[in-house]
């Protein structure tokens, strides 16, 4: 069984006898490993490129954060913010700081 606690900072975390679960942001040398799980999830033609997957981490990094267990990243979530109410693949491109829909 899993306890989820919340720290008063950005990290949340879960324990198991064995393992420790982590939500923290994303950091530069995470981007390549992010990348590759990115590659494997999705077909090439939907998956971000490391490219787009920068742009997120400067542009949009609050909604950029990273699963670790022990201390290893285990997943991730990414999303870029848009006025458009649809998600298409430039809502996801383009992150407008002042957009009204958040695109996961």
């Amino acid at each position: 069984q899993c306890h989820i606690s919340a720290s008063s900072g950005e990290r949340h975390h879960a324990a198991t006898a064995d393992k420790h679960i982590s939500l923290r942001d994303v950091r530069d040398s995470d981007l390549h490993t992010i990348c590759d799980m990115e590659q494997a999830s999705y077909p090439s033609d939907e998956a971000a490129s490391i490219e787009n997957l920068y742009y997120r981490f400067i542009f949009a990094q609050p909604y950029f954060k990273v699963f670790t267990c022990n201390d290893k990243v285990c997943g991730f979530v990414c999303g870029t913010k848009t006025d458009s109410a649809k998600l298409t693949h430039d809502a996801m491109s383009v992150h407008s700081k002042r957009g009204t829909h958040l695109c996961i």
